[in-house]
Order: C-alpha cells, then structure tokens, then sequence
C-alpha cells in the first residue's frame, strides 16, 4: 500500500497494490488489473495533473454528506471490461438522490465500471456517468432483513 499524502512527481502505476491517501499525481495515473485506488476517508480527493485509466479497483468512500473523489486535470478512462467501484459507506441518514460526486475528469470520461458493489446492503447506489463525471446516488432498501444480493434486488424502489 502507498499512502500518498503528498505530491508525487511524474507518472504512477497502481499494480498490485493500493493507492490511497490524499494527494497530487503531477503526471498520469495507470490503475492496473491487481491494482486499487482509494482517496480514503469521505473528504478526501486524489488529484491527477494527467490522464487516469483505471482498469482495477476504485474503493470510493460515501458517508451521509460527502464523498472521496478522484479530480483529473486530464481524461479518465474507466475499462468496461475490468474496472470495479467498490462503495464503502457508512452507517447514518442518508440524503436519498443525493448526488455525490467521486469522478471529476476535465477532459472528457470514457467507458464505465464493468462492475459496482456496495458493503451497506442497507442502501443501493446507483452510478450516474456524464460527459466528465461520474456521480453515485443511493436509494432505499425497503426491507431491513436484506441478507443476499438477490434480496436485495427486489427489495428496492
């Protein structure tokens, strides 16, 4: 794991292993197959003076107020083949349709999340991509007894 909590000089290749923290990539930012990214806790935001690709994992953390985010000066390129949002959220008041923001690209995004998974099966996210960002917004179980993800897909309005 590299805790970047601070600026790192030219280009960065997450393989293997977990890029997290709260910090500047000055050039571009390859997240590979084996690699993850995770900004940390709900406020903080990992900036990329390049382009990002991420072809692994982005763990973006949601509480009831904020996000993580990723800000990229460049493009972001998601694989919709391999790349995986993982939600991790915490337990609270959620402000249901709320959009929260955890992919900034000014340049232009391309592709989505081949797949998205969330830790509390008490709220369903649902990932929005528009022509720079990608925003997730959660709504409501109605069933506390959810236990399975396919409980879960027909206990949501």
């Amino acid at each position: 794991m590299l805790n970047l909590n601070k600026t790192s000089g030219g280009n960065l290749i997450a393989n293997g292993g977990t890029l997290s923290g709260n910090g500047i990539v000055i050039g571009n930012l390859n997240v590979t197959e084996n690699g993850t990214i995770a900004p940390g806790n709900s406020s903080e935001v990992i900036k990329v003076g390049g382009n990002l690709n991420i072809d692994g994992i982005y763990n973006a953390q949601v509480d009831s107020t904020q996000s993580s985010k990723i800000q990229v000066d460049g493009a972001a390129t998601l694989n919709s083949s391999t790349s995986s949002l993982v939600i991790s959220s915490s337990t609270g008041t959620y402000a249901f349709d709320k959009n929260f923001p955890i992919i900034q690209a000014n340049r232009g995004l391309i592709g989505t999340f081949a797949k998205v998974s969330i830790e509390n099966l008490a709220i369903v996210p649902l990932v929005t991509y528009d022509d720079n960002d990608v925003h997730v917004k959660f709504r409501k179980v109605l069933s506390n007894l959810v236990t399975t993800p396919n409980q879960l897909a027909i206990t949501t309005y």
